[in-house]
Parts: structure tokens; sequence; C-alpha cells
């Protein structure tokens, strides 16, 4: 294991084993759990398994012996019905901790069932009316580099039929243990470490700018982000690097932790209808406005200044955001993120068939929207997404 697991910070939320091989501690981490909550039934919840994830044979040994009963997701996006057979699963099992392994939409169901199991209602009724007991304690072992969930206390829920999304959020939302292994981004399809880093570089910034962030949540984002403005093509060009996966793994974790503290904004508001009412991937949805927020942000003034701190120490978050890009200015960071979204090989906003009038209405439904360092109505943001073209399209527009 990478011994610069030291670099994460102390938490007492989360224990975070980091580095190549760490999945060799796993065994370890879940005595260090059952031990503190009594535990001894198992529900191992894993994504699809398969010969293509060579990994998950380290799963299983540090697995063997104990009272385990291993279980699959296979959606994503977890809705109240996909989650439901799984949390009647656990119930019937009698789990009392749980070892979740795979993507973000695996963990965030790990968390749901670990929220609810002994709660007596289904997920809807725990939507509407909240929860009473305590969470069984989780360990999460991420597969995707990508939605910091192994260290936050969030958990997703989809529900198309509103086109809503729900988040649980809750302080024994926070895994009892994270194992983040590099070597599990082996088996990642392309795809999925694109999207995935996109969503952890839209955690890192909208994390570091956001009104609840601290000097340590934004220290995250910003270092965060300047992992992914490396590594991120490299990684998807060179999945066997294990210098690109461990850089990335990194990011994605730091950016979980920044906005566990911080939250997200805009970009994230946006990106739920986006992914509700056009199928985009959320990764992605996310970013495709990410660089438009960051101009706009930039001109944040103590005028329309949302954050009590004070407008300058907005700007100057920005500033150091657009510089870990590698960039000069607001605009020059733009056009690098428009760069990777293009160089990941995805479309670009202007690329796609959306509706901003339809998008501005959704997204002000959500907290998150409120969470932006400078106020935004929903005029405004209809406005940006109406004037969202790519940077060189723009200095063409402008001759």
């Amino acid at each position: 294991m990478d011994d610069r697991s030291m670099m994460f910070p102390a938490t007492d939320r989360t224990r975070i084993r980091f580095g190549l091989g760490a999945l060799d501690q796993l065994g370890l981490a879940v005595d260090e759990v059952a031990e503190t909550a009594g535990a001894g039934r198992i529900l191992v919840l894993s994504g699809r398994r398969g010969s293509h994830k060579p990994w998950l044979a380290k799963v299983d040994a540090a697995m063997a012996g104990r009272r385990c009963l291993n279980v699959e997701n296979t959606v994503a996006n977890p809705t109240p019905e996909s989650i439901a057979p799984i949390l009647e699963v656990a119930r019937d099992w009698r789990a009392e901790m749980i070892v979740a392994v795979g993507g973000g939409s695996t963990l965030d169901t790990a968390k749901v069932v670990a929220a609810l199991v002994n709660a007596g209602c289904s997920v809807e009724q725990a939507l509407v009316q909240g929860r009473t007991c305590p969470a069984l304690p989780v360990v999460a072992v991420p597969t995707t580099g990508g939605t910091g969930s192994e260290v936050t206390p969030y958990a997703t829920v989809w529900e198309p039929a509103t086109r809503l999304k729900h988040s649980f959020a809750d302080t024994d939302l926070y895994p009892a243990a994270a194992v983040v292994d590099p070597d599990t981004l082996l088996s990642a399809p392309a795809s999925a470490l694109a999207v995935g880093g996109l969503d952890a570089l839209c955690h890192a910034m909208e994390g570091a700018w956001s009104v609840n962030s601290t000097d340590e949540s934004s220290d995250q984002g910003v270092a965060a982000a300047g992992l992914l403005a490396t590594n991120l093509l490299p990684l998807v060009a060179e999945p066997a690097n294990p210098v690109f996966r461990e850089a990335v793994m990194r990011a994605a974790t730091l950016a979980g932790l920044c906005i566990a503290t911080g939250q997200t904004t805009v970009s994230h508001a946006v990106s739920y209808p986006l992914t509700l009412l056009y199928d985009l991937l959320h990764g992605h949805a996310c970013a495709l406005t990410l660089g438009a927020l960051t101009r706009f942000n930039a001109r944040t003034s103590e005028s329309d200044c949302n954050d009590p701190r004070g407008s300058a120490r907005v700007r100057a978050i920005i500033a150091r955001l657009v510089s870990a890009l590698g960039a000069e200015t607001a605009e020059d960071a733009d056009r690098v993120i428009t760069g990777m979204i293009r160089g990941l090989g995805l479309p670009t906003y202007d690329q796609c068939s959306v509706d901003p009038v339809i998008l501005s209405t959704e997204a002000v439904r959500y907290a998150r929207f409120r969470n932006n360092p400078r106020a935004m109505s929903p005029a405004q943001v209809s406005d940006l997404l109406s004037r969202l073209v790519v940077p060189d399209q723009r200095k063409e527009n402008a001759k």
C-alpha cells in the first residue's frame, strides 16, 4: 500500500487506506469496523462481477471465512425501485454492516440500505418523512475515479417519474472506512474513466468555490483540479499506467473530501435535469457548464456576492483553480475544460440538443443551486445557457 495515504487529513469520519495495493488491507479494515460496531453479519454489495475484474479476487480473499452474503448491484443511477430488493435482502439477512465495492451507484445504494435496514420504512417513505434509526457501518471500496462517495455523507437517489434527484445526507452516512486502490481502475472502460474524472473535476472546482467551503476544503479542491488537469486525459489514453491511475484516484478522493464540506453548486444543479430529461451521463452533464460557470463566478463583485466572506475571497479561490488547470484567466480555464471534454470524445454543450429554459427552471429547484458564490437568478441561468458555445466559436462570433 502507498504510504502517501497519510497525505489525506486525519478524520473521525472515515479511515482512508489509499494506494496501489490498498486492497491487501481490506480484511484489516473490515476487522476494525466489525470490532468497533460489534458486527458479524456482513452484506457484500458489488457491481457486476466478472473475469474482467481480477482485483475481485482480493475482495473475496479478504471476506473468506466471514459470515457474508454477496449481492450484486446492476443498476446505474439508483432509484427507489432498484434499491428496494437489495434493502429487502439486507433485512432478511439481518445485516450488521456492509462492504460496498463498486462505482458511485453501488456505494450510494449501499449507504441508503445501511440507513434504512433497521428503519422499517421504504425508500419512498424515507425520502418524505426521514428516518430515525442510525445507519449500519459501511466499508467503501470505490472502483471508479469520480464520485468520491467513499468519503462523503451523501447518497443519491434518482426519481425519474418526478424528474427529481434526491440526496440522503447525514453524518452517519460517512463510510466508517474507505479502501481506495487505483488498481481497481484497470477494469474500468474508457467511458467510465472519462465521465468519472469529469465528475471529480466538477466536485473539486464547485466544492472549492462553494459558499460552504472552508480553507481546508478549498485547498483539497484546488489540489484535485490540478491532478485531474494533468492526468485525466493521459489515463484514458494509457489506463495501464500506474502513475496516472494513482493521480486520478487521489484526485477523486480529495474532491470527495472537498464536497463533503462544501457541497456542489450550479453546474451540478443544471446536470440533474440534463441526466433526467436528456439521458446524459452524470459527470459529462456536470462538466458541460463548468467552464461557463467559472467565467461567471470570476466576475463576482460585492454587489452580487453570495458568500459572506466577500467577493475577494471568491475571486482568489477561482484564480487558484484557474492556475491549477494550467490557465491564466477564467476564459483560458474555460478553453482547458472544453478541451478536456473534446479530448475525451464527448460532445460539448452546443452539440447537445437541450432547452435552456427548461434546464434553468429545473435547476433552481435544487439546494445546490444556492451554494454558488455569485448570486444567480433563473433568468441569468437561462441566459448563460443560451449563450453557451465553445470558446473557439465565441472568438469567431466576435469577429
